[in-house]
């Protein structure tokens, strides 16, 4: 079956054209468009800033650019090109993400496009199953101009479509032949977006790339569903522009309100909006959602002009939550195609910031302030309103009160804001609006950032008069939304450029659960982060691992060195004295560990627990290797005189000193501590000022144990033993040697890939029972030790009993000298009694 395939070629011949030139800022966007019947030629496109550009163009925020002198690449023109070239009408978005490299990151930069208008000329192709081909061309039009005048290249364009085999008859016109080989080639092996299903369970049919596909709304609705079929062949989100009978209705009330507005039908339409936009109704249509949002914008500048009751406000902000409620993240998301505003088949309209739930951001905005200046004509001095997804606070500013805090009393919210006292000077009222969750419902896209989300809850504040005041600042302190366990970025939605910046503000402290921000003006607010590839590793699970584990390493530690010091007089002191010191510094290792590897609120008290732990970790691989080198140079016994050990533990306690005193004046400090932890960071290559010499003390040890275990079994007492004795003692000489090796330090190398989720728990369980193994082989199990210990007892009881045998002798002495003193008192007396008779009886013969 014969086929004819039937190209469109596009000759574009433009002989006289005018050229003209619009500059695009950052994040805005132009329509550029020609007269009828000539279509856009791109000349020449420029991104960057080059002199003498004024600075003030596109520089909202006055940031300097004195010296700025900096062009794109060839991306930008190629960009431009394929949206305008050859268009009679094309809108161009200067997004830096499509600009190609940013060619001076932090500088304010424009796009300029220089454009000319023309009119096509057209040639018809016409290719039949043949070797040849004919050509039918019209004569080009020129349009005559009295401005400067630009000559064009020919720019040729190729369409190609399939038809019926019935041969299609050509007219013979006057203009000469053009032959099969001049042609550029055919394209016509072109991806179709396949079937596919969209969340509304509406079925898409395969369709052609670029197409985009029309069907009519669900019964019930009105309007109609659009969806495109990517140049790439992938389907973009579908377009429910369908509204229902009953918003249709409010459409037009809403409307009639304007004409004579009144606090009831304000407050009847406002309660109707709340029952239509309920969660419990199911996700509404992205038609009906724009054009709820629209209603209550109309009726926020209508209640401008008449007071606000607590019952409007409460129903206001109730219709919003619903709107902003997580059922409707995929209408919302709708909403940021490729589509034009309000689902128009536009196809190079591009989707801008001032789409999607950030509009319903704006529209709470405008009432807040109409809340506001209700407020003041009452006697209340503050009042807040919550919602299922909001909390909105509007306050007088107290004159004489200290800093102004938000919320004072809990509320189910997680952020909080400060104004310091000299913040408030010269205002007198305070709002703040906070939006529990929008994440997948505004852009978040944030400025100089690839990939970004939002993650903590939205905050906006304004202050009347905030600007006036030189020393602005206000704090923000925002709850983490996930663990992405990545560095926290405040920022805020900039409404020049449609997207998140960071200009005026800064972390101000940060930890693993909160960050707060420090500002200098005043918009919305929030903390956005790399989406990082989250590990499977419990956080929680950890944490307990090492304290449990780091409490009874403490416990064995000080076992150990008590064991150490009651039995000095019958141990090795060399080895026990190494032994002390590295217990020592091991046991304030593991209370700067579990007291401050987490306290990173403040940041100069982090980087200082950080230089202290990066010192004291070095003090143990020291101490390790000075055990190690003690150990070989017995075993060997390399040297008669033994090396002093004094020397050795002064090095071990003084070289990291000096290693980290010189890491923190090459890196100013930078890369010690952040967000998440106390320590070195990977970032900047800090970390290695402590692996390196952790692995080099590793490398030595092993070379020691290797060393160690080959003297030791081949002494000629273990000679003797059989092959299995032999075996264990080369076992327990290893065990007894591990501890030096710092075998626990190896998995803590591995422990820099988050992936591998086995070495992560396997270092916190090594690392945190470290002081444990010590204790155990060092100790408990060490023959040595209880040799000692029974040679102390064997003292002791020798020294008890010369003790009790001296004593019993000096008893024995006492006794008998006492026995004789009393027999020679005994003799006396009975000496003096007998004296006494006979000199009675001398006494009564006289007498």
């Amino acid at each position: 079956m014969k086929t004819n395939l039937v190209a469109s070629l596009t000759y574009v011949i433009c002989l006289v054209a005018a050229t003209a030139q619009e500059t695009i800022c950052e994040m805005k966007d132009h329509t550029f468009s020609c007269p009828t019947g000539q279509v856009l030629y791109i000349t020449n496109v420029l991104w960057g800033r080059l002199p003498p550009a004024p600075s003030t163009l596109c520089n909202p925020f006055n940031t300097s650019v004195v010296g700025a002198n900096c062009k794109g690449g060839p991306t930008a023109l190629q960009y431009v090109q394929k949206l305008c070239e050859g268009q009679p009408t094309c809108l161009v978005q200067n997004d830096w993400q499509q600009l190609g490299p940013d060619p001076c990151t932090g500088v304010p930069k424009y796009l300029q496009v220089s454009y000319m208008c023309a009119v096509p000329t057209t040639t018809t192709l016409t290719t039949q199953p043949m070797n040849s081909t004919t050509t039918t061309a019209t004569t080009p039009t020129t349009t005559a101009s009295t401005t400067p005048t630009t000559t064009v290249m020919m720019t040729t364009k190729v369409q190609t479509t399939t038809t019926p085999t019935t041969p299609q008859p050509t007219t013979p016109a006057p203009t000469p032949q053009v032959t099969q080989p001049n042609l550029p080639p055919v394209q016509t092996t072109a991806k179709h977006c396949s079937i596919n299903v969209d969340t509304k369970h509406r079925t898409w049919n395969e369709t052609q790339p670029g197409a985009i596909a029309v069907e009519d709304c669900p019964i019930g609705y009105s309007g109609l569903v659009s969806r495109q079929c990517s140049e790439e062949g992938n389907w973009l989100n579908p377009f429910y522009n369908c509204i229902s009978k009953i918003v249709a209705e409010l459409i037009a009330t809403v409307e009639g309100i304007k004409q004579s507005p009144s606090a009831e039908k304000i407050g009847e339409s406002l309660e109707q909006l709340v029952n239509v936009t309920k969660p419990a109704n199911g996700s509404s249509y992205i038609g009906e959602l724009n054009a709820i949002t629209d209603m209550l914008e109309t009726l926020a500048s209508i209640s401008n002009v008449n007071e606000v009751t607590d019952k409007q406000a409460n129903s206001f902000f109730a219709a919003t939550s619903n709107l902003i409620d997580t059922d409707n993240t995929d209408s919302w998301q709708s909403d940021g195609s490729n589509l034009g505003n309000n689902g128009s088949l536009d196809g190079n309209k591009a989707s801008t910031g001032s789409f999607g739930a950030m509009k319903v951001v704006n529209v709470v905005n405008k009432y807040t302030e109409v809340l506001l200046s209700s407020l003041e004509n009452k006697h209340e001095s503050s009042k807040t309103i919550q919602s299922d997804n909001l909390v909105v606070h509007v306050e007088k500013v107290n004159v004489t009160a200290a800093d102004l805090k938000f919320p004072e009393e809990p509320l189910e919210i997680s952020s909080s804001i400060i104004l310091p006292k000299s913040s408030l000077n010269g205002s007198k009222s305070i709002s703040a609006v906070v939006y529990k969750s929008l994440t997948g419902l505004v852009s978040s896209k944030l400025k100089n950032y690839s990939d970004t989300t939002i993650n903590s809850e939205v905050v906006t504040v304004t202050v009347d008069n905030w600007e006036k005041n030189a020393d602005f600042v206000v704090d923000i302190t925002l709850e983490y939304a996930q663990d992405l366990r990545s560095a926290p970025i405040c920022s805020f939605w900039n409404e020049t450029i449609f997207a998140w910046d960071t200009i005026g503000c800064r972390v101000l402290s940060s930890n693993h659960s909160s960050a707060t921000c420090r500002c200098t003006h005043l918009t919305n607010f929030a903390i956005l982060m790399s989406p990082v590839i989250q590990s499977n590793v419990n956080t929680k699970e950890l944490d307990i691992i090492s304290i449990v584990g780091c409490s009874i390493s403490l416990a064995g530690l000080m076992l150990t060195a008590i064991c150490h010091v009651c039995l000095w007089k019958y141990i090795s002191k060399r080895r026990a004295a190494v032994l002390l010191n590295l217990s020592v510094a091991l046991i304030i290792s593991y209370v700067m560990f579990i007291g401050g590897i987490d306290k990173t609120e403040n940041k100069i008290l982090c980087k200082a627990l950080a230089s202290l732990l990066h010192y004291i970790y070095l003090v143990v691989f020291s101490l390790m290797l000075v055990e190690g080198i003690d150990l070989a140079v017995s075993v060997l016994n390399v040297f008669k005189n033994r090396l002093k050990l004094k020397r050795m533990l002064t090095a071990a306690w003084v070289a990291p000193a000096v290693i980290v005193g010189i890491t923190l004046g090459v890196t100013k400090t930078q890369g010690y501590g952040n967000e998440q932890s106390c320590w070195l960071t990977i970032k900047g290559g800090v970390i290695w000022a402590f692996v390196g010499p952790a692995l080099l003390v590793i490398l030595v040890n092993c070379v020691t144990i290797v060393i160690a275990i080959r003297t030791t079994l081949g002494l000629y007492a273990i000679a003797r033993k059989s092959t299995v004795e032999r075996s264990k003692s080369a076992i327990r000489c290893l065990l007894v040697l591990l501890p030096l090796m710092g075998t626990t330090w190896v998995l803590g190398v591995f422990y820099l890939d988050e992936s591998m989720v086995w070495v992560q728990y396997a270092f916190a369980v090594c690392n945190s029972l470290q002081g444990l193994v010590i204790f155990l082989f060092r100790c408990a199990f060490d023959k040595k030790i209880w040799k000692a210990y029974y040679t102390k007892q064997q003292r002791l009881s020798t020294a008890s009993r010369n003790v009790l045998k001296s004593r019993s002798t000096s008893v024995t002495s006492v006794t008998s000298v006492m026995t004789e003193n009393s027999e020679v008192n005994m003799t006396a007396q009975d000496t003096y009694e007998d004296n006494g008779q006979f000199n009675n009886q001398q006494q009564q013969t006289k007498t």
